[in-house]
């Protein structure tokens, strides 16, 4: 083999690794393109999937100010009640439904100027045990909404617990912004949770219970002594004839000889949730949307995108 052999072969060897780099870097480069245009792709799918959920929460704001037209009663077989079928849209489908907030134990209503309401801490007891949840977590809850560091015995708890904890936090000491703080008092595993969440909202000032859009576990705990047979006739029944004032309700002769506080008995809401799950492509979002309706005006309270 003489010196020109040599150097072809060196060339050709060269050539060779030249190719093969070039090669591997095309591949890469092709690997990332199609990574960042599905990348790309996916943001887009998301960003107008919000705006999808956003003309939800316009249109839900518009068919709850047309409802109010028609009078103070709500109940489930109105309009805003209808959940959405699945809604096509280019690239993807929407759904969503409105849910009445007030067919639900407001939790901030535990307090009251600072103080303890026994009728509401009753009430709430009754269905924790409706619910089969150790009604001793009152306490808990209580400890988080009060403005004091005392520690309710024997099952309160206070920042005392908290700060023991890994990640350690504090106890709330103030009305709660969102029912997921529940998540965090003491005694709420995932299973309490699950459980009892369908039934409790944290709203910004005390509300009545609509007894038109309650379920049967509310209605329990708003009666006491009420079984579950009952509950579920009385839901039943009013799928035919809803309640047109606290009175048709107190008047049931199944309530006869039961002391029922009139007072937290209502026909009417004005806090509800929308809930909206839109698809594009490979793009998703849930929007939870709280919305008041008071006299002036329909507006979203609070908004959040993935969990309320």
């Amino acid at each position: 083999m003489n010196a020109m052999d040599g150097q072809r072969g060196v060339a050709l060897l060269t050539a060779l690794l030249v190719v093969a780099l070039a090669t591997v870097a095309a591949a890469s480069m092709a690997s990332r393109l199609s990574l960042s245009m599905r990348r790309t792709a996916s943001l887009l799918g998301t960003e107008q999937a919000r705006a999808y959920a956003l003309g939800v929460e316009r249109w839900s704001r518009a068919i709850l100010r047309r409802d109010a037209r028609d009078g103070d009663v709500d109940s489930l077989d109105e309009i805003w009640a209808r959940h959405l079928p699945p809604l096509q849209v280019t690239g993807g489908e929407i759904r969503g439904g409105l849910e009445d907030l007030q067919g639900r134990f407001n939790l901030n209503g535990l307090l009251r100027q600072g103080k303890v309401d026994a009728a509401a801490r009753a009430r709430f007891e009754r269905l924790l045990r409706v619910l089969q949840i150790d009604p001793a977590l009152v306490q808990a809850v209580l400890d988080w909404l009060d403005a004091d560091i005392d520690p309710r015995f024997p099952d309160g708890a206070e920042d005392d617990a908290y700060l023991l904890l890994q990640p350690a936090y504090r106890a709330g000491n103030r009305p709660l912004v969102s029912v997921s703080e529940l998540r965090l008092v003491k005694g709420m595993d995932h299973g309490t949770w699950t459980r009892l969440a369908p039934y409790v909202v944290a709203l910004p000032e005390p509300t009545r219970i609509n007894v038109n859009t309650a379920p049967a576990p509310v209605l329990r705990a708003l009666v006491p002594g009420l079984s579950a047979d009952e509950a579920q006739r009385i839901v039943e029944q009013r799928k035919s004839k809803r309640f047109e004032s606290a009175a048709d309700f107190l008047q049931l002769p199944v309530l006869a000889g039961r002391r029922v506080d009139a007072a937290q008995v209502g026909v009417g809401s004005d806090y509800f949730l929308l809930r909206a799950r839109v698809t594009v492509g490979s793009g998703r979002t849930t929007l939870y949307s709280i919305i008041h309706r008071h006299k002036q005006a329909v507006e979203t309270l609070r908004r959040s995108f993935g969990t309320w």
